[in-house]
């Protein structure tokens, strides 16, 4: 493929959560609306979404807000626009959770929670009661309720963002949590009280907890994580990364002194592998790693992931209080069940499997019968950041710097001393090095997370190496 102007890209939608802004700017947009049309067709629909980090959940809820309440304004020639034939428009309350997240009591979340809950009804042009002395509306969630209910005639969308913020943001604090649950709980039963008057509800997140009430038996909710169907919503597929940013890969591939297929290769060693349906029949590209190399491919295929959405702070508050499997397990095919992938997680022993796979260091690999799955690394970026959680776990940062600058430097001394330091380091009652596998394992995982590309047990004519690595 050759780009008829190499030096005028369309700009990429780096970063860019509202739609309407990206949609204006003349940016890159992957057209999804044909899945999205399906979704929002029916005259009701009430719908949970989870991702993880970096997919793009926003960007959905952003798109879902500009069809409801501007038609087809932002629509032009995507494929929806021969679809829609809604002629009415509707006000959509919109919620992001990640805005009250910061808290150290139950009455400063629901202060928080109550303000951004008021500023969105209003922003969706309802009318919400003054606050009264006495009955229903002397609490925001009674005058959120008769907001609903006044509006009926209207048919408000619902959309919320990052629903499980406000619990990953206390896991570790279980008094507190049960609290901020409780207070969610009465919020979701006003929802389902008002359901029927609702034209659409849609709700994104990571995890899915057990004694969170929404997911109680006989919710409204309908669970779309792993319906195949929606399985490419977010992310990039191949066809769609060459499709729409083929110029741009054009010139990476230059920079890089690569084909433009073995740039879409290494990119998919890095960044692809993210399969989200049953059978692992479709995967796709993380996007936001996927624009930074294709915006910075002089830096070469770092890792993108990590830093910005591979920390969940759900996942490092597991850590604090639990310990991974060995190292060496999540390097290889393992089996879950579907149905812990599928419920709900307890706030306090959720599943390592299900919740790495749920903040994407895990992905659905094949599918061995209905009732399991087999789950590994999506890609390279993921086991480098897989690596990191495990270096930043068992070694201190200086510590580990320290062995990789040695490596580095090629002084032999250096690095017998750097490795003794390093593994002298490790608690052996939390962590024995009780085998070779995992002094090996330790290493690489080391040398991973410092930039190094690692291979074990490599065979060649001169025998087999038990770890082999060259500087990425």
């Amino acid at each position: 493929m050759e780009c008829a102007d190499k030096d005028h890209l369309q700009d990429l939608p780096l970063g860019v959560q509202d739609f309407t802004e990206l949609r204006q700017a003349g940016m890159i947009y992957v057209d999804k609306t044909e899945l999205i049309y399906s979704l929002v067709r029916a005259k009701k629909g009430y719908y949970r979404f989870s991702r993880p980090r970096r997919f793009g959940k926003s960007l959905l809820l952003s798109t879902f807000e500009s069809l409801f309440r501007f038609g087809l304004r932002d629509f032009k020639g995507l494929a929806i626009e021969k679809l829609w034939d809604e002629n009415k428009t509707y006000p959509v309350i919109r919620l992001d959770f990640s805005l009250c997240n910061v808290f150290s009591s139950a009455q400063e979340f629901a202060q928080k929670f109550n303000n951004i809950l008021y500023s969105a009804v209003r922003k969706s042009g309802l009318s919400i009661p003054p606050k009264e002395d006495e009955g229903i509306c002397s609490t925001m969630l009674g005058r959120f309720q008769t907001a609903l209910e006044q509006a009926e005639d209207l048919q408000p969308v619902l959309l919320i963002d990052e629903y499980d913020s406000p619990l990953n943001a206390c896991l570790d604090r279980p008094g507190l949590l049960h609290q901020v649950n409780d207070i969610l709980a009465e919020f979701y039963t006003v929802i389902k009280v008002q359901s029927a008057g609702l034209r659409f509800f849609f709700m994104t997140g990571i995890c899915k907890y057990r004694e969170f009430k929404l997911f109680s038996s006989g919710t409204f909710i309908e669970e779309l994580s792993m319906a195949c169907k929606y399985s490419t919503l977010l992310g990039f597929t191949k066809d769609e990364l060459i499709h729409y940013f083929a110029p741009y890969i054009e010139k990476a591939a230059r920079i890089r002194k690569l084909s433009f297929d073995e740039c879409v290769s290494e990119m998919a060693r890095n960044y692809d592998g993210f399969s989200f349906d049953k059978k692992a029949e479709n995967h796709v590209f993380v996007p936001w790693s996927t624009l930074n190399f294709l915006k910075k491919p002089k830096e070469g295929f770092n890792n993108y992931w990590y830093e910005s959405g591979g920390q969940t702070e759900v996942l490092l508050k597991y850590i604090q209080k639990h310990a991974l499997k060995k190292p060496e397990d999540y390097g290889k095919d393992q089996l879950v069940e579907y149905d812990e992938l599928k419920a709900s997680m307890e706030f306090g022993m959720p599943s390592d499997l299900a919740l790495l796979t749920h903040t994407g260091y895990l992905t659905i690999k094949s599918q061995i019968n209905d009732g399991y799955a087999v789950v590994n690394y999506p890609n390279l970026e993921v086991s480098k950041s897989m690596a990191k959680l495990f270096a930043k776990k068992f070694f201190s940062q200086s510590l580990s710097k320290e062995l990789l600058l040695s490596f580095i430097q090629d002084e032999p001394p250096a690095i017998v001393k750097s490795l003794n330091t390093l593994l002298l380091s490790v608690p052996y009652h939390a962590h024995p090095i009780d085998s070779e596998a995992v002094l090996r394992l330790l290493i690489g995982f080391t040398l991973t997370a410092g930039g190094f590309d690692v291979n074990y047990e490599s065979v060649n004519a001169l025998g087999r190496s038990d770890l082999e690595f060259v500087c990425g």
